[in-house]
């Protein structure tokens, strides 16, 4: 022993340390064109019928997005982390994976499951009447829709189904 501290290990220089390589990010796929899109609206009829007061409706128009996957997923921006294929980021009764809408291809169909959302998704079918009275979709089961049913989700939005198909 000669007293003296141990030399400590040399700290690399980040100039000529290479980098490692970033991970290859793999493409978003981009679906197919199955010939239906999903229609949102602001609904101020749910809005006052929920009456949750969960902040103030937005004024604007439909929004129409092409449903190009057979499971698309509806819930709040991609940021999240949950890279919804229906992003709904003005409402705020949106869950960051609200619902899940599923197409059945060999009949032509789709379906809905709530994803235990905290506000719920709700149907009406044609000829039923927005009320308070409306049951909310149970999590996790699946529920056969038909073109004329309206889907309300978070405190405002409603979605429709279309199909654009000729």
């Amino acid at each position: 022993m000669t007293g003296q501290a141990p030399a400590p290990d040399p700290v690399p220089d980040p100039i000529a340390t290479p980098l490692a390589a970033a991970a290859p990010v793999a493409p978003v796929d981009p679906g197919t064109n199955l010939g239906w899109t999903a229609t949102l609206t602001v609904s101020a009829d749910w809005f006052a019928a929920k009456g949750e007061g969960i902040g103030v409706p937005p004024t604007r128009g439909p929004n129409t997005v092409e449903l190009r996957h057979d499971t698309v997923v509806i819930g709040r921006s991609r940021s999240t982390g949950a890279s919804p294929g229906v992003v709904i980021d003005d409402d705020h009764g949106i869950s960051r994976r609200h619902a899940e809408l599923r197409h059945d291809s060999t009949t032509n169909t789709w379906s809905i499951t709530d994803l235990g959302s905290t506000n719920g998704s709700f149907v009406l079918a044609e000829g039923d009447t927005i009320s308070p009275a409306v049951s909310q979709l149970p999590a996790n089961e699946p529920r056969a829709l038909v073109a004329s049913d309206r889907v309300f989700l978070g405190a405002w939005t409603e979605l429709q189904l279309i199909n654009t198909a000729p």
